[in-house]
């Protein structure tokens, strides 16, 4: 009997690889949705967990790039889809005109405003990583001089997801593990140096939050980390 219940629990688990080798791959659109709603998930989670009134204002991590990538990258959401989904949504955002070009895993897309300006976005996409890297500039021309300028990138991992935003103009480096509701955020770091698809990832930032189980460690600019129990 113990045999035969052996014998029928491998072949459930094949059958459940068998299907999901079988998967078809995300597009570049719900691949980047999928992130940026796992990113929320986990920022909603550090926003509830962290001990705000017992750290001082040098303890306190910027997180404006990491919190604003709905905002930055919502064109995105339009890629591997059609050409059409993005002339339709040119109302929504303002936009005077929109160019979308697709190369194998490469993408363009210029956005150019009624008002002036203009967004650019390019990078690749890789469906069968799950690994994105884009470029974002936007600027009003040469005259007024490019006001942003950031590199984004993730890759799926088989606990969740490894990320880093590079804010160009302000030479600082955002990196980001995500596991659910817990994972660890850094900032600080001056490189924008290759993924490591591991939970500790972001602690080779000079600063970082890490939420694991009932814990929450700050590891501030100097000095030793200071962890704090959450209570859930």
């Amino acid at each position: 009997m113990k045999k035969i219940t052996v014998i029928f629990v491998c072949v459930l688990m094949l059958a459940a690889l068998s299907a999901r080798r079988g998967e078809a791959a995300p597009t570049a659109s719900e691949s980047v949705k999928a992130f940026i709603a796992a990113a929320e998930r986990f920022l909603d989670s550090l926003s509830r967990s962290a001990p705000w009134g017992e750290f001082s204002e040098d303890d306190v991590v910027p997180l404006d790039p990491v919190a604003q990538f709905d905002g930055y990258f919502r064109p995105l959401f339009n890629l591997g889809v059609s050409k059409d989904s993005m002339e339709r949504e040119k109302n929504s955002f303002g936009w005077k005109s929109v160019k979308y070009e697709e190369n194998g895993n490469r993408f363009r897309i210029v956005c150019e405003y009624a008002t002036g300006g203009s967004e650019i976005y390019e990078g690749t996409y890789d469906p069968e990583s799950d690994r994105l890297l884009c470029g974002m500039m936007c600027g009003v021309g040469t005259s007024g001089g490019i006001w942003e300028n950031i590199e984004f990138e993730y890759m799926k991992t088989d606990f969740g997801y490894v990320a880093r935003v590079y804010d160009v103009l302000r030479d600082v480096v955002h990196k980001l593990a995500i596991k659910g509701d817990e994972g660890v955020v850094s900032w600080g770091e001056t490189e924008f140096k290759t993924l490591r698809a591991s939970i500790d990832y972001p602690k080779e930032g000079r600063a970082w939050y890490e939420i694991s189980g009932d814990r929450f460690v700050l590891q501030p600019w100097d000095g030793p980390a200071r962890e704090y129990k959450i209570n859930r």
